[in-house]
C-alpha cells in the first residue's frame, strides 16, 4: 500500500507542474519569421541571353507569405531602380522596369525583394549581352563611261553683237541659190553676183546674209560682216547682191572661197534658227599683184594677165 500511494503522489506532483506551464500570458508564437525567406526571380531576359542595344522592358516575379514590399533593382552592382509593390499584401507580386543599356557589352542584372516584414529574401542575378547593331556594308557601283569622240570638221561663225546664233530647228529649212560659182575683185570679169535662198518654217518672216572669205592658199579668214537683210521676192524667196568691192580683205587675196550664211528671223527680228555655212563660190582678184604669170616665153618688166572666163548669171525663177 505504501509503495502505491507514494506513485500517486508523484504523478499528482507531475500533472501540476505540467499545468503551471499553459498559464494565461505565457503563449509562445505559432510561427517564426525567418530572414531570406522572400524569393525573387527575373523572368526576363533569361541568364544567358542575349538582347538587342536598345530600350529593354525588364521582368520581375517576388514571392513571399507576408506579402512582398519592394524589389530592388541593380545593374553591374550600380542600382537601377528600387520598384515598389502597389499591393505589399499580395504573396505574388510582378514589377516591370524600362531599362536603356548604356553601351553595348556584357551586364549582370540582380534583384533582390523585401518582404512585408521588412526582411530582405534572396537575391536574383541574371547575366546577358547587350548586342550592337550590325553596320550594314554599302556597295559602292562606280560606272564605267566610255565614248569614242566624233570629229566634226566645220566653220564657226563669230558671233557679233547684232544676232545670236541658234541651232536651226528640224522644220526651219534653207535652199540657196546662186548666180555663179566665181566673180571677181577688179576689172576682168564681173565684180558681182547674186545669191537667193527659199527659206521655209514657221514663224520665218525675214533672212539674213552674213558673209566672209577664206584665203585659199594660206587658209586664213577674214571676220564675218555684220550681216544685211536679205529683199523678199515671193512664193518664199529672198535675194541679195554681192558686190566684191564692199567685201572686207577681197583686195588682199588672189583667190578666196566666199562663205555665206542664212539666219532665219520671226516677225519682232527675233533669230529663229540659221543655216549651214555654205563655201561654192570663188572670188579671184584681178589685179597684177595677186596674178599668176602664165607665159612660154617671160618677157622682162611685161606682166600678161590671164585668161579668164566670163560667167553669164542666170536667175532660176522660184517655184510656183
Amino acid at each position: 500500500m505504501r509503495g502505491l500511494l507514494t506513485l500517486c503522489c508523484a504523478a499528482s506532483l507531475v500533472c501540476l507542474l505540467l499545468s503551471g506551464c499553459n498559464m494565461p500570458g505565457s503563449a509562445v508564437p505559432t510561427q517564426i519569421p525567418q530572414v531570406g525567406s522572400v524569393r525573387t526571380w527575373i523572368d526576363a531576359p533569361l541568364d544567358g541571353s542575349s538582347i538587342p542595344f536598345a530600350p529593354y522592358e525588364i521582368v520581375l516575379h517576388a514571392y513571399d507569405l507576408g506579402g512582398v514590399a519592394q524589389v530592388e533593382l541593380k545593374a553591374n552592382g550600380s542600382p537601377l531602380a528600387i520598384l515598389p509593390n502597389a499591393n505589399s499584401e499580395q504573396n505574388l507580386a510582378t514589377l516591370k522596369y524600362m531599362w536603356s543599356p548604356r553601351a553595348p557589352g556584357n551586364y549582370t542584372l540582380s534583384a533582390r525583394a523585401q518582404g512585408g516584414n521588412g526582411l530582405p529574401g534572396s537575391e536574383a542575378i541574371a547575366v546577358i549581352t547587350v548586342v550592337g547593331a550590325t553596320p550594314t556594308p554599302v556597295i559602292t557601283v562606280t560606272p564605267v563611261v566610255s565614248f569614242t569622240p566624233t570629229v566634226v570638221v566645220s566653220f564657226t561663225p563669230t558671233v557679233v553683237p547684232s544676232f545670236t546664233p541658234t541651232l536651226i530647228p528640224a522644220e526651219l529649212a534653207f535652199t540657196p541659190q546662186i548666180s555663179a560659182n566665181e566673180f571677181f575683185y577688179g576689172s576682168c570679169g564681173s565684180n558681182q553676183m547674186t545669191i537667193q535662198v527659199y527659206a521655209t518654217g514657221p514663224n520665218l518672216s525675214g533672212v539674213l546674209l552674213f558673209l566672209k572669205l577664206k584665203d585659199q592658199s594660206s587658209g586664213a579668214t577674214t571676220d564675218w560682216d555684220g550681216g544685211s537683210a536679205m529683199t523678199p521676192s515671193g512664193d518664199g524667196w529672198f535675194t541679195q547682191t554681192v558686190k566684191s568691192s564692199s567685201l572686207a580683205g577681197a583686195d588682199s587675196m588672189s583667190e578666196a572661197w566666199l562663205l555665206y550664211q542664212f539666219i532665219g528671223t520671226d516677225s519682232a527680228s527675233k533669230t529663229i534658227g540659221r543655216s549651214q555655212v555654205y563655201s561654192d563660190i570663188v572670188l579671184t582678184s584681178c589685179g597684177p599683184v595677186f596674178r599668176r604669170v602664165v607665159t612660154p616665153t617671160p618677157v622682162p618688166g611685161v606682166i600678161v594677165p590671164p585668161i579668164r572666163r566670163m560667167p553669164t548669171a542666170t536667175l532660176i525663177p522660184p517655184p510656183k
